[in-house]
C-alpha cells in the first residue's frame, strides 16, 4: 500500500523521520586525512563509503571547494575518476602549462 492510498488521519500520525545533517567540515577533515595517507582514491570509493545523501552532497562540496582551491587534481574517464591530494603546490589543475601549451 502507497502512502497515497493511505487515509488522511493515518497520513497525519506517521512519524517524520528525523533530518540527518552532515557536517562539510568533517567531511572536508576526513577527505583531506584520507587522499593525504593514500595520495589518491577513486571518487566512486567516496561515495560509496557514504552513508546517507546528506554525506553525499558533504562529499561533493568538499571535492568542488578542494578543486578551487588547487589542492586536489581530478583525472580518468567519466566513469573511473581519481582524485589526487597535491597539497597546493601552485600547479595549474587542468594538466596544462602557465603559458597555456600543453
Amino acid at each position: 500500500m502507497n502512502r497515497e492510498d493511505l487515509p488522511p488521519v493515518i497520513i497525519s500520525q506517521m512519524p517524520i523521520p528525523k533530518r540527518i545533517v552532515y557536517s562539510i567540515d568533517k567531511k572536508s577533515s576526513e577527505l583531506v586525512e584520507k587522499l593525504r595517507l593514500s595520495g589518491a582514491v577513486r571518487v566512486k570509493k567516496l561515495f560509496c563509503e557514504c552513508a546517507s545523501r546528506s554525506e553525499m552532497v558533504a562529499t561533493f562540496l568538499v571535492i568542488l571547494e578542494l578543486c578551487r582551491s588547487g589542492n586536489v587534481l581530478i583525472a580518468g574517464a567519466s566513469d573511473d575518476l581519481t582524485i589526487t591530494y597535491c597539497q597546493n603546490t601552485g600547479a595549474d589543475v587542468t594538466g596544462d602549462e602557465q603559458d597555456g601549451q600543453p
